[in-house]
């Protein structure tokens, strides 16, 4: 087949299978990456190996904390993103626009 006939078929080619080419791809991978990472610095913290800086927020509510705005906002922007397109019958947010998303919830 084709790249002509692959597309007018409804398949992808694999160059769209890039983590621009819709929104819960930067986003549950990054989210996945960061819920492990966060695991083992609050885990170390809380064995006493290191301090984080927690601020005014205890240690045991800062893995709530965490969890909630780092690892869970990305989860949740990643389907908002990319469902809301679908419903509202617009187009999904791609390319540059969605780096610049993904480097504000890096940020």
């Amino acid at each position: 087949m084709t790249n002509h006939t692959l597309q007018n078929a409804g398949v992808r080619s694999p160059a769209d299978a890039s983590l621009r080419a819709s929104a819960f791809r930067p986003f549950y991978f990054l989210g996945a990456l960061y819920a492990p990472l966060l695991v083992a610095a609050w885990l170390g913290a809380y064995l006493g190996l290191w301090n984080l800086p927690t601020g005014e927020v205890p240690l045991k509510l800062q893995h709530g904390h965490e969890f909630i705005f780092g690892f869970a906002a990305a989860i949740i922007a990643g389907i908002v993103l990319t469902a809301l397109p679908s419903w509202a019958g617009t187009e999904e947010i791609r390319g540059g626009r969605l780096m610049l998303l993904v480097a504000l919830w890096l940020a």
